[in-house]
């Protein structure tokens, strides 16, 4: 299956403004999608700008499935670690995916890698 990133990224922004306010885990999943989309088009600032919102999001519901989410966004950020948005994206939320994995045991982590 051939996924159609830059197709996606105007659908997944829209969704994410139609969202009713009170649904933030909702609005926290569709911004990590948002967020992984625009990676995946090259439009890493933008990506990890949506990803900084879906964390705030996410620290309000302290929902081990939704650090998930925000983990699937900073492995597809993987390439572009080096960039300036990423490692303020590390920087700030390193301890809402570091605690997944110390509370779910799920991801492996070398201890000499910040990200596994």
């Amino acid at each position: 299956m051939e996924i159609r990133v830059k197709e996606a990224e105007p659908h997944l922004r829209r969704t994410v403004a139609l969202l009713y306010p009170a649904q933030p885990r909702d609005r926290a999943a569709w911004l990590c999608d948002l967020a992984m989309a625009r990676v995946g088009a090259g439009a890493v600032d933008e990506g990890c700008r949506t990803a900084n919102e879906a964390a705030s999001v996410i620290r309000r519901l302290d929902s081990a499935h939704d650090r998930r989410l925000l983990a699937d966004f900073r492995r597809a950020a993987a390439p572009y670690a080096s960039s300036t948005a990423v490692r303020e994206f590390d920087a700030k939320h390193h301890d809402l995916i570091s605690s997944l994995r110390v509370t779910t045991g799920e991801l492996k982590v070398n201890p000499n890698d910040q990200w596994g």
